[in-house]
């Protein structure tokens, strides 16, 4: 099997493919991201110091352009990604020429709606953390936040006030609350999606752009907030990785279920409720793989599957749990008869039958078998 990681979640991403992998009987290749490969170099060399055989995991070091030698490799039976659905997509379709399985997970676009009975400590917590959290560059992280009319000033006015109060600088500061996105690049992308916002109609309540910082030397974004978003709106659509916030004004909570339902990615979504109806609907009619009430990270424990639906997964498989182990095995069934000494029979109803001893069996096996 092979893997590519992405730059914000090393470690975590390493612990969804390769002890799976590994664990049932399968070698693996691992393409860690260009901007974060020090960690695998590390556990290479811990591979090493622990007499992992030679070749049971592989590190390659290169661009987007490593998978494409897998797709079409006879050694080769399916490939593992962390990433952009672009990627996500291309990977599919290369692995589909090649007879492999997927697991891909790709982008996502994730609501927090807020009802008008949720809590509002509990949600200014779980917002921040949400939002603002690794600088807004990972899938679960909250990109719009959908408010019903009775709370919608209130709340936008306290999504400000705590969005001004985030500290940005260096993340090894233990003050420091929020650190630099990845690139320069990066900083470009989203500065850009900032201004499409602007130019779109969006009215920017809070501009993270250019934010005051003790140490200047980095790609810092500050938070930033739309207010007067709909849902047409290419910053509402779209996946901007950092920490930009569009707020949506919606009717009551089929207006955000339909939302959430209309959009091309489906990886996580999150209710703030203290009503018993609210939280079981929207656990049965949010459109997305991975479901939150009262939290603002819908991750799953690591002994359940972890991702989403759409644009947002592409592949049968998730990672993690139950999921993990399937992906990286194979059913095999074996039907066995074990023939009886002459001339012994049992009764079944009125038939009777040779007492042949006949079972059936299902059994996994890793995929290199």
């Amino acid at each position: 099997f092979g893997g590519v990681a992405p730059f914000n979640f090393p470690a975590l991403v390493f612990g969804w493919f390769v002890p799976y992998a590994i664990g049932v009987g399968n070698t693996f290749i691992f393409k860690p991201s260009t901007q974060s490969p020090l960690f695998m170099q590390v556990m290479g060399q811990i591979f090493q110091e622990i007499g992992l055989p030679k070749g049971v995991v592989n590190i390659i070091h290169g661009n987007r352009s490593v998978p494409e030698s897998w797709y079409a490799h006879p050694k080769m039976s399916g490939v593992c990604l962390v990433g952009s659905t672009p990627t996500a997509k291309k990977i599919a379709e290369g692995c589909g020429r090649g007879g492999k399985r997927t697991m891909l997970l790709g982008g996502a676009k994730n609501y927090l709606v807020v009802m008008e009975d949720a809590q509002p400590d509990i949600f200014i917590e779980n917002f921040l953390h949400s939002c603002y959290g690794s600088a807004g560059q990972r899938c679960l992280a909250g990109s719009i936040v959908a408010l019903v009319p009775e709370i919608y000033d209130s709340f936008v006015k306290k999504m400000v006030d705590v969005s001004k109060t985030v500290k940005v600088g260096n993340a090894l500061d233990p003050n420091i609350y929020m650190g630099p996105v990845i690139s320069a690049a990066a900083r470009k992308r989203i500065e850009e999606y900032i201004e499409i916002g602007i130019k779109g109609g969006a009215k920017l309540l809070l501009d993270g752009r250019n934010p005051q910082v003790k140490d200047p030397d980095g790609y810092y974004v500050g938070p930033t907030i739309f207010t007067e978003v709909t849902p047409c709106m290419q910053i509402a659509k779209e996946e901007i990785f950092g920490p930009v916030v569009s707020v949506v004004k919606i009717s009551g909570l089929d207006d955000a279920l339909q939302l959430i339902r209309a959009q091309d990615f489906g990886n996580g979504a999150c209710i703030f409720t203290q009503n018993q109806y609210y939280t079981e609907k929207f656990i049965a009619d949010a459109a997305v793989g991975m479901v939150g009430v009262n939290v603002g990270i819908c991750a799953p424990h690591p002994y359940l599957p972890f991702g989403g639906i759409k644009d947002s997964h592409l592949g049968t498989d998730k990672v993690q749990g139950k999921d993990g182990i399937d992906f990286f095995t194979q059913n095999k069934v074996a039907t066995i008869r074990f023939a009886p000494p002459s001339g012994q029979f049992v009764a079944a109803g009125r038939e009777e039958i040779p007492a042949a001893q006949t079972a059936t069996q299902t059994v996994r096996s890793c995929v290199a078998s």
